[in-house]
């Protein structure tokens, strides 16, 4: 990863840029925190995210109501089933006994495509002295990982305890229950942008070619996009930036 676009920028920014990354590679990658029609919310406890291979476009669905941090781990973990070519859910633990070997090996390597060690542990030791919860938010906000997989990165590299990482943790679902709590009090916020955060790039482009071109005619178009209007399909591209391509 290019550390211009990863090291102190904004979480959002940063999984922004990863995501396109991974469309411009052919992956399709989904995000919503509803199910379907009904508007369920999704539930973290139930999964972050989910892979789906496919021979032309593997599909990769991330749960929007994780925090961006998380989010942003949750899509390089599915891209890393992607390069070993299996299908996943993430955070279904039925099978957690049968894989920590491929866990483990997806979660270091997730670490390692944003971290360089010698740096983190400078950041680390800067910090320690402030206790393992403020070391492992600088790290956090530096890199664009949780809190919570910077301490155990920390305690692999004998920076931290296995204590400190306990104290991450519990500081991190903490954070979480705040979080959860506080999006249940959000509004649903502008439309368009939430509908174009929701669908991947260049499934929103093939849509508006096929449309543009003539070989597909708007009323499907509108469906495959989940919207209704012409006024929300002009607005979706425009969040996206195709208005004028």
């Amino acid at each position: 990863m290019d550390d211009r676009h990863i090291l102190k920028k904004q979480d959002n920014d940063r999984f922004r840029y990863v995501r396109r990354q991974a469309s411009d590679a052919g992956l399709m990658v989904m995000v919503d925190s509803m199910v379907g029609t009904t508007r369920r919310r999704l539930d973290l406890d139930e999964f972050r995210a989910f892979v789906l291979l496919d021979d032309i476009a593997p599909l990769i669905f991330i749960n929007r109501n994780d925090s961006y941090r998380g989010m942003m781990f949750s899509l390089l973990h599915e891209v890393g089933h992607v390069l070993l070519g299996t299908s996943e859910l993430y955070n279904d633990p039925m099978f957690e006994a049968n894989r920590v070997a491929a866990e483990r090996l997806i979660n270091h390597a997730v670490v390692q495509a944003l971290v360089k060690d010698d740096a983190f542990r400078q950041v680390w030791m800067n910090h320690s002295d402030s206790g393992p919860i403020a070391a492992a938010d600088e790290c956090a906000h530096l890199y664009g990982l949780s809190a919570l997989t910077m301490a155990i990165h920390a305690c692999e590299l004998k920076l931290a305890t296995h204590q400190d990482v306990e104290v991450v943790e519990s500081h991190t679902r903490q954070m979480l229950e705040a979080k959860k709590s506080a999006d249940k009090k959000r509004d649903g916020g502008n439309q368009n942008a939430n509908t174009a955060f929701h669908l991947d790039d260049r499934y929103v482009w093939m849509v508006s070619e096929s449309i543009k071109s003539g070989s597909l005619p708007y009323t499907d178009g509108l469906d495959l996009l989940g919207i209704r209007s012409l006024r929300a399909y002009d607005g979706l591209l425009r969040e996206k930036g195709l208005n004028d391509v």
